[in-house]
């Protein structure tokens, strides 16, 4: 579907399924469910006659598939480069758009075998900052949208194929609820170029034993 409207989405860089395999089972299905979560997304965009690549359509699409509710002001934040994340109360990466996919060069595999904090380096000071602006919109007494001003700073691939080198700024958090009102996760838009590539780094984790990790309490 997403060849059809020429996007690229790499499903894996190897047929055995290193990463996928190296988890135990009740992971292996906890990812099946999630990625046919995502393709139901990408279907409603393509379903509908939209492009997938269009910031504001398939981001609606993925609210309304995934039964989720934003701020009523949250489209004002937005701008048509960003990249566009949502993640449960677990930070487990529920969907990201198109413009996320022109800067990671991790396949769906290792998007989905690997937690977030697991596939990038980034300054441990900023870790904290996305940490806070997380909790902010995550708890009863936070507020809904937050201006988390992570500002400009370099990030890197840990394991992908190419490790690219990241200057990423996270700006706007906003809590998301389901259709009862309760809040069930978060977003995050951000701006994001590519520096370079570490293709000639050493592997910072052994591809074949993925420990699956969870990011650190909220």
């Amino acid at each position: 579907m997403a060849a059809q409207q020429s996007l690229e989405v790499k499903g894996y860089d190897s047929p055995d399924l290193p990463f996928y395999n190296a988890l135990s089972p009740k992971k292996q299905s906890e990812i099946l469910d999630q990625l046919k979560v995502f393709l139901r997304t990408i279907e409603a965009v393509v379903s509908s006659g939209d492009r997938l690549d269009n910031h504001e359509r398939s981001l609606w699409h993925a609210l309304m598939t995934l039964g989720l509710v934003p701020p009523s002001d949250w489209f004002s934040k937005l701008s048509a480069g960003d990249v566009l994340e949502i993640y449960d109360l677990q930070n487990i990466q529920l969907w990201r758009n198109f413009n996320f996919m022109k800067i990671c060069s991790y396949t769906l595999e290792e998007m989905y075998s690997i937690d977030w904090p697991n596939r990038y380096i980034r300054p441990s000071e900023k870790n904290h900052e996305i940490l806070d602006a997380i909790r902010i919109v995550t708890t009863d007494t936070g507020t809904d949208v937050y201006f988390g001003e992570v500002r400009e700073h370099i990030l890197e691939e840990t394991s992908s194929s190419d490790r690219l080198i990241l200057e990423a700024r996270h700006d706007w958090f906003s809590r998301v609820r389901n259709t009862q009102g309760e809040t069930v996760g978060w977003m995050v838009n951000s701006t994001v170029r590519i520096l370079g590539k570490g293709l000639n780094k050493t592997d910072l984790r052994p591809k074949l034993q993925v420990a699956y990790s969870r990011p650190p309490e909220l």
